[in-house]
């Protein structure tokens, strides 16, 4: 199987061998979401047998993952919109978890079933401009965050899921 999230919130499952469209959803629609400026960028996450997209849908519909055979909900995340960035799998505390930079969050997700283990607000200076994913340095436990009036952010992850720390901020235009 193949995903495309189009620009204005279309989600496609594709048969990889023929490009046969297995299933479609207008999750923009379906989850009253506000498409921003440049539309929908986050390119959706696959892990096992769910599809995982950032479409800040409400109410609490801002990360939504589908089953990649059906195209089903199978659980939604987080208040808030949308930003540009891609949800990413990480390894933190020993286990596979979903970190995501919305509009409003950064957050940390159990990627079966949504449950929110942890999140610290982030509120835009001037508008959603949260473009690139989040990085991680080498060790895996440092996440920086950059955007463009917002300047960058460095965290760090803590192994018991605890709210990561704020290690320094320095300020964009």
């Amino acid at each position: 199987r193949a995903f495309a999230f189009g620009a204005m919130g279309h989600a496609h499952g594709l048969d990889v061998t023929d490009g046969r469209v297995l299933w479609q959803r207008d999750l923009a629609a379906e989850f009253q979401a506000s498409i921003n400026t440049w539309g929908v960028t986050a390119a959706p996450l696959v892990v096992g047998e769910l599809v995982i997209f950032q479409i800040g849908g409400q109410p609490g519909a801002c990360l939504v993952a589908l089953d990649v055979k059906t195209g089903q909900e199978r659980w939604r995340a987080l208040d808030g919109k949308a930003s540009y960035s891609a949800p990413r799998l990480i390894r933190q505390g020993g286990r596979d978890v979903v970190l995501a930079w919305t509009s409003h969050w950064l957050a940390c997700l159990e990627p079966l079933t949504g449950k929110v283990l942890w999140k610290v607000a982030y509120q835009p200076a001037k508008m959603i401009l949260n473009v690139p994913d989040p990085v991680l340095d080498e060790t895996g436990r440092r996440v920086l965050l950059s955007a463009f009036y917002d300047g960058a952010v460095l965290y760090d992850l803590k192994p018991d899921f605890g709210p990561p720390q704020l290690l320094w901020k320095r300020a964009g235009v």
